[in-house]
């Protein structure tokens, strides 16, 4: 195993040998997490809307409860981060898909009473599963070795097809899961994914063992202490000199102590401020979201005012799903292989290519629907993993979780903001011209990236 040589290691890897079985191990059970909390999570979405409506009557206020799971992933951003600043990735990850839970529990006590405020309430809890689900690709990369950052944001993702695949259909099985059952239409659903975050919870505390961010802090720790040794015995030390190293470990000591403290949202928008890739990685990975939620989102009214079935909407969007979620290991292993830079417009090439297909698709026609959003999940899958194993690879141990935090809260928010306001550009000037309008950010975006260049800095 290689040791690192000197007293700074490289940002984005761990600053001491590790192990590569440790690695393995924490990737397998991370894997296994990203499958399950995927499956009974993608079940949220389309059944709580569909329990909202049925209580209220209303599409209108269904569509809150969807509102509701995006605020509530904002708002747990940054709060969760924290805890797994100071506790670890396990405490973090745990606490998260907990309350996620108990928020289903509380969608099923909604239903049971009638109660569309329970439901709200527990729309914006299953949003914190979703912010701590965010967070295992990130919990891939603590003990990735330099230059494989890629390869495991890109296998964590991954292994989100299953999930985005499977768990919308498995609604109607888990709707009629026990025959004869006296709770009410689309409350089932709710008992499975209350079970399933338990279980994820479980998984996560009990089984991500060493705790990958504590291990890499541990890790960086030692190097600095192995550092300072090295350094004594390769000069005579003297009085004076003893007593300036004894105030410079004071110095490092109490800078240690600041660190652990819970880190909140000011610290890791300060850290984003200062590091120019990191920022960078920040722009593209909430572009190509946002992008991406905001024409996926519509795509299937868009479909169904064409008069295409249900049936055939859904083989499209799971073709979508599909185009995000496969590429993944591929374009990890490209991101380590080539840098971030060519994926980053990689990735947002193709979404401004999708945008253009879905500008011209008539409604209609499934075929080039599917064509413009199979290029569409690409694309993201191109900028989404590039951004987020970039953002770690920019950033030491002691900076990356709250800019982390940050950089989730920011995706998240964009994204809310951008699928609340696609229905009002859909009803205002129709699916093309939302199409138009992602099609102007991302080549916004696209052209700033060229024009800096790779180093982040015009030329």
């Amino acid at each position: 195993m290689a040791t690192v040589a000197s007293a700074r290691p490289p940002a984005g890897s761990p600053p001491a040998p590790v192990p590569a079985r440790v690695q393995r191990r924490v990737l397998r059970v991370l894997l296994c997490l990203q499958i399950l909390f995927s499956m009974v999570i993608a079940m949220s979405g389309p059944v709580v809307s569909l329990l909202a409506e049925r209580i209220t009557g209303s599409a209108t206020r269904a569509g809150f409860t969807q509102a509701s799971i995006f605020c509530g992933s904002v708002a747990c951003a940054v709060p969760l981060a924290a805890l797994s600043a100071r506790y670890g990735r396990r405490v973090g990850l745990a606490v998260g898909q907990l309350t996620g839970a108990v928020a289903a529990g509380t969608v099923v006590c909604g239903a049971l009473l009638d109660s569309f405020p329970l439901v709200v309430i527990g729309s914006f809890g299953i949003g914190g599963a979703i912010a701590a689900g965010f967070q295992i690709r990130f919990a891939a990369t603590d003990l990735a070795a330099d230059g494989r950052h890629g390869r495991a944001v890109g296998m964590v993702t991954w292994a989100s097809t299953a999930g985005g695949v499977l768990g919308p259909s498995l609604v109607g099985i888990t709707d009629k899961l026990v025959p004869g059952s006296p709770l009410p239409e689309f409350t089932s659903p709710f008992l499975v994914i209350a079970a399933g975050l338990v279980g994820t919870s479980l998984l996560a505390y009990g089984f991500l063992r060493p705790d990958p961010l504590l291990l890499a802090r541990a890790a960086e720790d030692a190097n600095t202490e192995r550092m300072k040794a090295q350094d004594a015995n390769a000069e005579p030390a003297n009085a004076e000199r003893e007593h300036a190293e004894r105030e410079h470990a004071d110095a490092d000591a109490a800078a240690k102590r600041a660190a652990d403290r819970p880190a909140g949202l000011r610290a890791g928008l300060r850290t984003l401020r200062h590091n120019a890739q990191a920022r960078r990685a920040v722009v593209v990975s909430t572009t190509v979201h946002a992008v991406m939620i905001a024409l996926m989102n519509m795509a299937a009214l868009h479909m169904h005012h064409g008069g295409v079935s249900v049936g055939l909407i859904g083989i499209v969007i799971s073709f979508h799903v599909a185009g995000m979620y496969l590429p993944s290991p591929l374009v990890g292993y490209l991101v380590d292989t080539y840098g971030s830079y060519r994926l980053f417009v990689t990735g947002l090439a193709l979404q401004f290519a999708a945008a253009g297909v879905l500008f011209a698709s008539p409604p209609h026609s499934e075929a080039a629907v599917g064509a413009g959003l199979l290029l569409l999940g690409a694309g993201w899958a191109a900028g989404f993993v590039a951004g987020s194993a970039a953002l770690s690879e920019a950033l030491p141990i002691s900076e990356r979780v709250p800019a982390q935090g940050a950089c989730d809260l920011i995706i998240q928010a964009a994204s809310a903001v951008g699928a609340l306001a696609a229905g009002l550009v859909v009803a205002q000037l129709s699916y093309a011209g939302l199409a138009a309008l992602g099609a102007a950010a991302v080549l916004a975006v696209l052209l700033r990236i060229l024009w800096t260049g790779p180093r982040g800095r015009p030329a």
